[in-house]
């Protein structure tokens, strides 16, 4: 925000009186109700001591006589002035002009008479003193009391954008300026501000966006190049403050967002902020007792209690436990700071559980069938954390009598079934594996019910694939057979302890798709021309399109739009981005693509500097969806250079 000066150059001397005051130009209609009290007193002491020594020596005989007469006339003129300029948030000026003036005459009048009989010299002295003595006091007391009464109606702001217009998403944000002054951000029309900043290795950059919250409640946000939020501040006072921490080897690239909330608190329709970056080394971590554990190939036994362990976000903890079919682990990790706790394969690839709230806890059973190893993460979400952490194992407790099906504990041993089955049981230390016959085109259902404890089933393609899960009653996965042969799948059922259930099997034609088909992952994504129009299946991923839509060379706009006519009775349309070379999501910059109404529309900046190969997924949404049910949208995409 810019304050505006106002000059005041007074100079008294002599009775002079200078002024030079300039009035700021100022588009607000003010009402000012100006009030000063001014007392001059002025006190003037003014003594006069004249004093005349007439001297005569006469020896003249005739009567002489002399008269001596002093007049003096004294003025004493004080000029007082006295200059108030007040200036408040308007442009008031108060002049006080106070003139005292002191007219001060003495008058003497000496007469001296003398008797002479000397006839005609006459010696006269006359000595005349005349003492002027004034003494001039003024006090001047002046009282200002201003009041003022502003009525703002100033809608003249100048809101032209600053200079680094356009930047307005995390695909178009800009390098941040060095000095960050005077920038402008605006809610109409909504126009956020985006900049890039380089936080070097092993460095936490803070970044303060400066601003009154009278001009407008300005937010902030750090984000990743993908768009993810690492940090926010949404405050209502002044200034906002992020910061983003990089425990990597080499320079991280965020992205700062500068928001001006649309709210009716804000006076105008943009703002004015600074921002001021600085860095520092991160916060080293004291070494623990288990160091050094920081990769899943460096893991150490997971230790049945510890305390005052440490970890920051760039080292963290890996510990690893060997658990016996049906072992369930408990872990709990307790620390006043902000962690992540996880629970993962031998490989340390594939998350079986997480927590990253207060009480850090997590259980994991063994249902692979054998013996297993697994690995506890445990990572600071900033800075150095300090954490105690205890675990325990509880062995799996068998049914008493296994169902006739055994051995059937994993998906390798899977016995195949080809009607209803009654009567089967079920623990943590055996799982049943199922394998059922799908004919070509069509769709499959199995459910799992128990008047038991609860169960958790999940559905696998011909390749191993996991298609499908459910852990809620009633307990169904789905899945559907596009090819052209019948195939097997598999479900898997599980219990933390002893269950008997039910398993029935259903199967139905699916939909008729398009002929651009097979397209359902990222592997067989297709190459079409576009726009083209395309049919969706429903069910869980198997229904789904894969096209591929371009390659976006760094610098470039991707904008994919998926045209169709929202109907519920068929499911809801919805569309994401990925890397076709890692076969990884990609964020939308518009976080579009997942609405419940007509159309969507996806738009991502390549601002990774390497050209990227992107695919869409277009699916339906909904879980009780099978491919009997089907969508027809028109799938269409454009790069551009900005």
């Amino acid at each position: 925000m810019h304050r505006f000066p106002v000059w005041l150059v007074a100079t008294l001397a002599l009775g002079c009186f200078n002024e030079y005051a300039p009035t700021p130009v100022e588009a607000d209609a003010d009402t000012d109700a100006d009030t000063d009290a001014d007392t001059d007193a002025d006190t003037d002491a003014d003594t006069d001591a004249d004093t005349d020594a007439d001297t005569d020596a006469d020896t003249d005989a005739d009567a002489d006589s002399d008269t001596d007469t002093d007049a003096d006339s004294d003025t004493d003129t004080d000029s007082d002035t006295d200059a108030d300029s007040d200036t408040d948030a308007d442009s008031d000026t108060d002049a006080d002009s106070d003139t005292d003036a002191d007219s001060d005459t003495d008058a003497d009048s000496d007469t001296d008479a003398d008797s002479d009989t000397d006839a005609d010299t006459d010696s006269d002295t006359d000595a005349d003193t005349d003492s002027d003595t004034d003494a001039d006091t003024d006090s001047d007391a002046d009282a200002d009391t201003d009041t003022d009464t502003d009525a703002d109606t100033d809608t003249a702001f100048d809101c032209t954008d600053d200079r680094f217009e356009d930047n307005d998403t995390v695909g178009t944000a800009v390098a941040l300026p060095v000095p960050a002054t005077d920038l402008v951000v605006s809610t109409t029309p909504e126009d956020p501000d985006y900049f890039t900043v380089v936080v070097p290795a092993g460095q936490t950059a803070t970044l303060d966006v400066l601003f009154q919250h009278a001009e407008g409640d300005i937010d902030a946000a750090i984000y990743d190049l993908s768009g993810n939020t690492l940090a926010s501040s949404v405050s209502i006072n002044d200034n906002e403050t992020v910061a983003a921490a990089n425990y990597t080897s080499g320079p991280v690239t965020v992205v700062l967002g500068v928001e001006l909330y649309d709210s009716s608190v804000n006076p105008r329709e943009c703002a004015l902020y600074d921002v001021v970056a600085t860095f520092a080394p991160n916060p080293a971590c004291d070494a623990d007792a288990a160091e050094a554990n920081d990769t899943p190939g460096t893991a150490s036994a997971l230790p049945a209690s510890v305390t005052g362990y440490t970890a920051d976000p760039g080292h963290p903890d890996y510990y690893s436990v060997v658990l016996a079919a049906g072992d369930v682990l408990d872990v709990l990790v307790d620390t006043p700071d902000d962690v992540e706790l996880r629970v993962l394969d031998a490989t340390g690839t594939f998350e079986l559980d997480f927590d990253s709230f207060d009480p850090y806890d997590l259980q994991v059973t063994n249902r692979t069938g054998a013996t297993a190893t697994y690995l506890v993460e445990v990572v600071s979400v900033a800075g150095c954390a300090t954490y105690d952490l205890t675990s325990a194992i509880t062995p799996g407790t068998p049914c008493p009598s296994p169902d006739v099906y055994e051995p059937n504990e994993t998906y390798a041993t899977a016995l195949t079934l080809t009607t209803d089955t009654s009567g089967l049981n079920v623990d943590a230390v055996s799982p049943d594996f199922f394998a059922y016959p799908v004919p070509a085109g069509s769709a499959v259902t199995m459910t799992a019910t128990t008047a038991g404890s609860s169960l958790e089933v999940e559905l696998f393609d011909p390749a191993g694939n996991s298609v499908d899960i459910d852990g809620l009653t009633p307990y169904d996965v789905t899945s559907a057979n596009l090819g052209s042969t019948s195939a097997d799948y598999t479900v898997g059922v599980w219990s933390d302890v002893c269950t008997s259930y039910d398993l029935t099997f259903a199967t139905a034609a699916c939909a008729t798709d398009d002929a651009l088909e097979p397209n359902q992952s990222v592997a067989t994504a297709i190459t079409t021309t576009l726009p083209a129009a395309m049919t969706v299946l429903g069910g869980p991923r198997v229904g789904d399109d894969y096209v591929f839509v371009g390659s976006v060379q760094p610098g470039q706009l991707l904008t994919v739009d998926v045209l169709f006519t929202h109907v519920t009775t068929v499911g809801d349309i919805d569309a994401e981005l990925y890397d076709a070379a890692t076969g990884l999501e990609i964020f939308s910059d518009n976080f579009g693509g997942a609405s419940v109404s007509d159309n969507e529309v996806l738009e991502w900046f390549n601002g990774t500097g390497a050209p990227v190969d992107v695919v869409t997924r277009v699916f339906l949404f909904s879980s009780s969806l099978d491919c009997t049910t089907s969508a027809t949208y028109t799938l269409d995409a454009s790069i551009l250079t900005p």
